[in-house]
């Protein structure tokens, strides 16, 4: 699976790890920590949002098998950012 752009030189969304945010970071004159700030704070709140959303959606439409598999692509991937 590939990812919309490209962080440092890799945009294959399995083979991204901490090197290449670090590299990005330095590519945009911020401090790595800073980066890996802001992506965990975003994979966080995308995982409590979907779970939020999810429920919403079971609550006025009923289950659905599609909106359980979406959740967990999302937790699946937002997982990558626990450094």
């Amino acid at each position: 699976q590939k990812m919309s752009m490209k962080i440092d030189k890799e945009n294959r969304y399995r083979w991204t790890r901490k090197r290449h945010w670090e590299r990005f970071a330095k590519g945009i004159s911020v401090k790595p920590r800073f980066v890996f700030t802001i992506a965990s704070d975003m994979a966080e709140r995308l995982k409590t949002e979907s779970s939020k959303i999810a429920g919403a959606f079971v609550s006025q439409y009923g289950r659905a098998e599609f909106v359980e598999k979406i959740k967990d692509i999302i937790v699946r991937h937002t997982s990558a950012f626990e450094w």
